[in-house]
Parts: structure tokens; C-alpha cells; sequence
């Protein structure tokens, strides 16, 4: 996202590289998402504050994979979240981080026993990620409304290969169109994958999404 340039030993500057700059129109929408959706602060906060407070709920491990199949399925039982988000590990492992996103006020439940569901948080997180996942995808962000699930439902795009765990530079121009029988598959845990950093949790009275 940024590159270094070493003009002599003792002059180095840094810049955006080309998938840095396509990054930047995403950042407002995550603020506009934050503005609306997170409780507010006791002090006006920085549109910087907004971005990382958001991201921080949404790199926790396994948040971006429940997201996408509740979104998927509308509701769904926690055993069935854990085969699908985690099929290698005991199913009860879903649970502590469904309470965290129920904790955040991403994901609604009437109750132990009872399906989870997005909330009205968590829905609206829909232009986000479907403009994240097409900036990852290396694909122009007017692609983000043909999204197979963050996308505008009355959208019927041709297949694209949503793909979005690339580690190198956006290419400049899209990879070629493929035509599979079935649209290419898009991961639901690709979007953020490595583990954010942990912290130490405190006890919070029940509310909106936490910062």
C-alpha cells in the first residue's frame, strides 16, 4: 500500500503505490458506516479514529466469514455457522466470537439456542465490503454493486472471480473473462486474513457496535 524511495542516505520519502491510491475512496464509506452504526464517543473523533475503530471489529478472526453467511442465509443455527466457517475444528468454537459480534452489535439472536441473524449494523456493512472486495479483487469499485453477496440483489452480473486474498500490487487490467458453468467461488474468509492483534477486553454495559 506504500512504498519507500531512498533519494540519498539521509532523504527518504513514501507514497502511496498504485493499490494504496484505489484504496482511498473506500475510507469515507467506512467512516459514513462508523457515523451511523458505532456509539459515540464523548469527543468528536477523527475520521482516522472512525476507519480503525470500524476495522478493528471487522478483522477480529472469523468476523468476516460470519458476516458473509449470515448475509448468505439470513438465519442460521451456530452449529451450522461452525461447519461452515470452521469445518476442521469442534463446532462449540464458534460461539466466542458469535458472542463478540453479538457483543459489537453486528450479529442479532432472540437467545441461546436461537439462530443468529445480521443486525441492522451489520446489514448495512454491505457497501463496505462488497467495495473492499472488489478493491482486493484488483477489479474497478464500481464492480462492488455485482457482489454475489454484499451486491445489490437485482444486479445479474457475468460471473467474475472474486477473489480478494492477493498480496501483490492490483494488476492494471482485469484477468480474463471466464464463463464456468457456476460463478467462481469467493471465500468467505479470504477478505481479511490474518489474525488482528489482540487486546485486552473490558467490561462493557450492552449497547451498539463497541470501539
Amino acid at each position: 500500500l506504500v512504498e519507500r524511495t531512498e533519494h540519498t542516505a539521509r532523504h527518504v520519502t513514501y507514497g502511496h503505490t498504485e493499490r494504496g491510491v484505489a484504496l482511498l475512496p473506500v475510507l469515507p464509506m467506512i467512516v459514513t458506516w462508523a457515523e451511523e452504526h458505532l456509539e459515540k464517543a464523548d469527543r468528536p473523533l477523527a475520521a482516522i479514529e472512525q476507519i480503525e475503530d470500524s476495522l478493528t471489529l471487522l478483522t477480529r478472526r472469523h468476523a468476516a466469514a460470519i458476516l458473509w453467511v449470515l448475509k448468505s442465509r439470513e438465519e442460521v443455527s451456530g452449529r451450522a455457522l461452525a461447519r461452515i466457517v470452521m469445518p476442521s475444528s469442534d463446532w462449540t468454537n464458534i460461539y466466542p466470537p458469535l458472542r463478540q459480534l453479538v457483543f459489537d452489535g453486528l450479529v442479532d439472536t432472540d437467545g441461546m439456542g436461537r439462530p443468529y441473524r445480521l443486525s441492522a449494523a451489520g446489514d448495512g456493512l454491505g457497501p463496505v465490503l462488497s467495495t473492499l472486495s472488489a478493491w482486493a479483487a484488483g477489479q474497478s469499485l464500481d464492480q462492488a454493486a455485482q457482489h454475489p453477496v454484499w451486491g445489490h440483489p437485482q444486479a445479474k452480473p457475468a460471473p467474475r472471480p472474486w477473489i480478494s486474498s492477493q498480496s501483490r500490487p492490483a494488476p492494471t487490467a482485469l484477468p480474463p473473462a471466464r464463463t464456468p458453468q457456476f460463478p467462481p467461488a469467493w471465500h468467505n474468509g479470504d477478505l481479511f486474513s490474518h489474525a488482528a492483534t489482540a487486546r485486552p477486553k473490558a467490561a462493557v454495559p450492552a449497547g451498539g457496535p463497541r470501539r
